[in-house]
């Protein structure tokens, strides 16, 4: 199977779970328990295996690749260069090697939509959707194009991160350090990255949560009210929509119970522990999402992450500080970058209601 046979196929499980999930809710047929629980587990299987082949088309560039695009960062800190910096021609693919090694290691950050400009200092535009494709008959016309192209533009911030080297270690260890390189950095930038984008106030990166513009769906904390978030979710036809809630939140909802209990409860909770879904939508727990359960809190927020923009400055910049009577050496390591909904409305926050 290539990439698209397999997202068609993990797409048609979806659609055969939720099938299933409706038949159980259809009061007026019976359903045997049993042959339920077998059909479930049966496409968990088929699911969990094709995701498992989806992976391998997404795994990590080798350490050769990575060796080429860090070279030159290294060397200039093995030769102990005041200051190196990544610009110019093969920066921007130096920094999209920097963002790999982020978004394998961070889901949500994997999910969002990424844009490059030449150097740190430069307004890079954020492209929206556009019109949905349709059928035309000769002479017709298409359907008129609402979202203006290049209106959005975002400067990146610049983030620091401090990396702290023994002279002896780059001077004797055998280590790969263009190859851990990427690590490195992902390391120091991606958690930052992560927690702006769901909690930043708006200084330097809006996060969702936080945007006062998405769409609010107002309900108390249960199981069904998170299902109906999912199917109005899935209505609007987004491309890789998900749900996205703390590990906190995610414990609230599963300790809903309903009284007196129902079937469709029961078997939503089995989806969400066993394949961390709920009607077809993914649920992307993370400790980045706030934890609050507080009456007026968004809880979790529910959309397609490619309609979050992260723009990313072409240029890295590392400098060097020495101690005097010290054997290490201090690398200040500086990014840019910022981020924003293109469009805050086309996400649902999940409000707690009163």
């Amino acid at each position: 199977m290539n990439k698209e046979e397999i997202l068609k196929e993990l797409d048609n499980i979806a659609v055969e779970m939720r099938s299933l999930m409706e038949a159980v809710k259809d009061e007026s047929k019976p359903f045997n328990a049993d042959e339920v629980n077998k059909k479930r587990a049966d496409l968990e299987s088929r699911k969990a295996k094709l995701e498992k082949d989806l992976a391998e088309f997404n795994r990590p560039v080798d350490k050769a690749e990575k060796r080429t695009l860090w070279g030159d960062m290294v060397k200039g800190i093995k030769e102990n260069r005041s200051t190196i910096t990544i610009n110019g021609t093969g920066a921007v693919n130096t920094v999209r090697g920097l963002v790999k090694a982020v978004t394998d290691k961070i889901d949500i950050l994997n999910r969002a939509n990424f844009f490059y400009g030449p150097a740190a200092q430069t307004a890079i535009p954020v492209w929206p959707s556009h019109a949905a494709a349709t059928f035309v008959d000769e002479g017709g016309t298409a359907a008129t194009q609402t979202k203006n192209i290049g209106v959005t533009q975002i400067y990146p911030k610049q983030a620091l991160s401090s990396l702290v080297v023994s002279q002896m270690a780059l001077d004797l260890s055998a280590a790969d350090l263009e190859a851990e390189m990427p690590d490195i950095m992902a390391n120091a930038f991606g958690p930052l990255m992560a927690s702006e984008m769901l909690t930043g106030d708006g200084t330097n990166m809006q996060g969702i949560f936080t945007d006062s513009n998405i769409t609010k769906y107002e309900k108390s904390l249960t199981i069904a009210n998170l299902a109906a978030m999912a199917l109005t979710v899935r209505s609007k036809n987004y491309i890789n929509p998900c749900i996205i809630m703390s590990p906190s939140v995610y414990g609230a909802f599963m300790a809903d119970n309903p009284n007196p209990a129902d079937e469709s409860t029961k078997i939503y909770k089995e989806s969400l522990i066993r394949g961390k879904e709920i009607e077809g939508v993914p649920v992307v727990i993370t400790s980045f999402a706030p934890d609050s359960t507080s009456t007026g809190a968004i809880v979790a927020v529910a959309g397609d992450l490619g309609n979050y923009a992260i723009a990313v400055g072409g240029e890295l910049k590392i400098k060097a500080k020495d101690t005097a009577g010290s054997s290490v050496v201090t690398y200040d390591g500086y990014s840019y970058f910022s981020g924003k909904p293109i469009i805050s409305a086309d996400f649902i926050g999940y409000k707690v209601a009163a």
